[in-house]
């Protein structure tokens, strides 16, 4: 830097650090209150300039360049003082290299500021620097993420002034103030860019999700379901054809195919070989790698593991590229979603997220098409399970209310509280403070209330809840009134009713509801394809209208419910399958054990008898054989009993059991459950694990349904040779030495005993209860 530039106005020196710590705060000020930006950033340049009393302030950005070592440079913003000529109105001096002053970028990449007189610069940037009138530069580096974002330039063109370091540090702390600004409001936009795509992904994910949802529901026809699906998967992904295979043994089966006009007819998809075709060892490769990959995969057309029909039809709409989304449950592949794109490298992007949850609805339809034609089959409801999980895997993306009902219905193994839990959501989502389900019973054409939604609990319609109900779902104490209401039954659609309507709500039941508060009332039918299997009933002490939006959803929701109840159905006949096929083996084992055993000591009885009245010596033998066959028989017999009981290892970690079976029983109850296990875990025999866990289950529903306690603590103790169990509640508690203690507290102390345990019930009135089991194991052990 020259000598006489370093001595002028040094008395100017000592305000204009005040000055520039002021302007400095003004310009950080503005930057955070003023908007839109650019009003923020000329506002902020323009109260440094005239505090710097320098005669133009610009920002300016660095870019990376093609094929440039350095970046490059280009003005954003400007300010200049009176009569000082605009450099941003010139493209050619407004943006340019660092060619030819390096060493500058070298400094300002460093964090140094960079001051000098004109005739000191560098050509050619120093004639560009004389045409504007510029005497002196300064240049102030700003850093944004430590990270060389760009600079803040100060041009002196009246006069030459002097800034001193600390007037420079000064200015860098507002240039990086700028930049950070700028920086932010482009994060901002790109966010708010990113929040709107997201939302038009949203949009689509909750219209295909619905559409899925209600389709699975009145689930009469598998092809035109997968053909729906198909549709939409086209839309999102811009693939112009597409199909659904399906793996069937050792064959694939396209279910549906489509190209550029629309949904090929099946006969012409049959009659040009594109139906079925055998699953080939190159197929199952192919498949393998499919499961393998997590993003799908992507498969040229002319892959020779592909039929030739099918490589055909690929050539014949310029494919150049297919996609495959996996159909799977678990790790066993049931088909895949494959689309037909005329790009080498298709992009999907976000979207393929939403590709994932329709091939898993569609996953989920052929399953619950599989389970129903396989009811009688005892393992359905284990099915049933893998298939609801593998359906709501990637519904994260989706609208929060269908995921949440979507991941209790996939994940609670008693399909009865996920129905409950969809009434809570049904309501919770309208406002609705009470709600109840109705299920329709053919056989008596009437409604009947089962499960009702009030004062944030679920509670099933039962006899023990009567009083809890009555006069409010319930007509005095009687369970067996129809529902009233059926507008949306007759009309298979969401009805709303007024409650001063006198038109539609008759007067005793006008009056009833009034003097509970309600205004209004929605009814939404369940329907299974065009079968009523229920309704939901929604109460509100407000007068409502709903947008169509909130009925589609709530028909959503309702559709859900339907889905469960049809499990429910589902479960029942497999249950009672499983009964008969049990009852019918145990017959079998009967006939060919106990019975063939009582025929053999009943003739050997016989001859006993007849050697008797003979007097013969040869009875002895016999009567040793005759308790050969008894021993044996008694054998058999104890062999089918064991049969029965569940085998040791279902109960190796019997503490797991314990947190499972807990966790179960008291989701959604309001209660605060403490569960300690202490000790070294071992394996207890399958008899002492079984009894024991239902002993804590008949303990834990004591304490909930009768006690009603606030808090529970469960202890589940390992000793050397003795295993223990506490539970203990703050309930009302009971007297023990009085015959009130129910089928409950029989059956704890029955299993108690079938075990070889001690058991300790200790209650006191309005404080609680205490019941604590001690087994001794040392025989289970040795």
């Amino acid at each position: 830097m020259p000598q006489n530039f370093l001595h002028l106005n040094e008395d100017h020196k000592e305000t204009l650090s005040d000055r520039l710590l002021k302007a400095s705060a003004n310009a950080t000020s503005v930057l955070l209150t003023i908007t839109p930006l650019d009003d923020a950033v000329n506002t902020a340049i323009k109260i440094i300039g005239e505090a710097l009393e320098t005669d133009r302030v610009s920002v300016i950005e660095n870019f990376d360049c093609p094929e440039q070592p350095l970046p490059c440079w280009k003005m954003l913003y400007e300010w200049n003082s009176l009569g000082t000529v605009s450099q941003i109105s010139h493209p050619e001096v407004s943006q340019g290299t660092y060619e030819g002053i390096e060493s500058w970028y070298e400094n300002i990449n460093q964090g140094q500021s960079v001051t000098y007189l004109t005739k000191d610069m560098p050509e050619p940037f120093r004639s560009g620097q004389e045409k504007l009138g510029v005497k002196a530069l300064h240049v102030v580096p700003i850093f944004v993420e430590n990270k060389c974002w760009g600079v803040v330039g100060f041009d002196d063109c009246r006069e030459v002034k002097h800034r001193g370091q600390s007037e420079l540090s000064v200015l860098k702390i507002a240039a990086n103030s700028i930049g950070c600004a700028i920086q932010r409001d482009r994060t901002q936009q790109a966010l708010l860019r990113s929040q709107q795509e997201r939302a038009t992904e949203l949009e689509k994910a909750n219209k295909a999700l619905r559409s899925a949802i209600a389709g699975m529901a009145r689930l009469d026809n598998l092809e035109h379901f997968l053909a729906e699906m198909l549709k939409a998967s086209l839309e999102i992904s811009g693939a112009h054809t597409g199909a659904v295979a399906l793996v069937e043994g050792e064959f694939i089966r396209h279910a549906v195919l489509f190209d550029q006009d629309g949904w090929i007819d099946p006969q012409i998809q049959m009659s040009r070989g594109l139906t079925i075709s055998p699953f080939t060892p190159e197929l199952k490769d192919l498949a393998e790698q499919l499961l393998k990959s997590p993003l799908g995969w992507v498969v040229p057309p002319h892959d020779p593991r592909i039929m030739p029909e099918y490589r055909e039809f690929h050539r014949e709409h310029n494919n150049k590229a297919i996609r495959l989304v996996p159909m799977q449950i678990s790790d066993r592949l049931i088909g895949w979603l494959g689309l037909g794109f005329a790009d080498e490298n298709p992009s999907i992007g976000k979207n393929f997220g939403l590709l994932k949850v329709l091939a898993e609805q569609m996953t989920m339809a052929v399953e619950m098409l599989r389970l129903s034609n396989e009811a009688q089959q005892t393992a359905i409801a284990h099915e049933q399970e893998q298939a609801a999980a593998a359906r709501v895997v990637q519904l994260v993306k989706a609208n929060a209310v269908l995921k949440q009902t979507l991941d209790v219905l996939a994940t609670e193994p008693e399909i009865e509280s996920s129905l409950g839990h969809v009434l809570k959501v049904s309501s919770e989502q309208l406002d609705s403070p009470s709600s109840a389900l109705w299920l329709y019973n053919s056989s008596t054409e009437k409604f009947y209330p089962h499960l009702v939604y009030m004062d944030n609990q679920i509670i099933p319609v039962t006899a023990e809840n009567i009083d809890i109900l009555a006069g409010k779902w319930l007509r005095g104490r009687n369970m067996d009134k129809d529902l009233f209401l059926k507008k949306h039954i007759r009309e298979r659609s969401p009805a709303i009713y007024q409650v001063d309507d006198a038109s539609v709500v008759p007067t005793p039941l006008r009056k009833s509801l009034e003097n509970m508060g309600v205004k209004t009332l929605l009814g939404i039918p369940l329907l299974l394809g065009t079968e009523i299997i229920g309704s939901f009933t929604l109460r509100f002490t407000k007068k409502r209208q709903f947008q169509a939006e909130e009925l589609e959803l709530t028909q959503a929701l309702a559709n859900q419910a339907t889905l469960a109840i049809q499990l429910i159905r589902m479960a029942e006949e497999a249950k009672q399958a499983a009964i008969y096929e049990e009852r019918n083996r145990l017959a079998g084992e009967i006939h060919d054990t106990l019975a063939q055993a009582f025929t053999g000591i009943s003739l050997q009885l016989g001859v006993a008898k007849w050697l008797l009245q003979e007097g013969s010596l040869a009875i002895e033998p016999i009567l040793d054989r005759i308790n050969d066959i008894a021993q044996t028989g008694l054998a058999e017999a104890r062999r089918s009993v064991w049969e029965i009981y569940p085998t040791a290892q279902e109960y190796a970690n019997l503490a797991e059991k314990f947190s499972q079976s807990v966790e179960k029983l008291t989701r959604d109850c309001p209660i605060q459950v403490d569960l300690q296990i202490l000790g070294s875990e071992y394996q207890v025999s399958a008899m002492i694990g079984y009894n024991l866990l239902k002993l804590a289950q008949e303990a834990i529903t004591n304490a909930l349904k009768h006690a009603k306690a606030t808090k529970l603590a469960i202890v589940l103790t390992y000793q050397n040779a003795l295993v223990s169990l506490r539970i203990t509640d703050n309930g009302c508690g009971f007297q023990p030495n009085l015959d009130n203690g129910g089928f409950g507290l029989l059956s704890i102390s029955e299993r108690s005993d079938r075990i070889g345990g001690q058991l300790l019930i200790n209650s006191i009135l309005g404080k609680g209860t205490e019941i604590l089991v001690e087994i001794p194991l040392e025989e289970q052990k040795s």
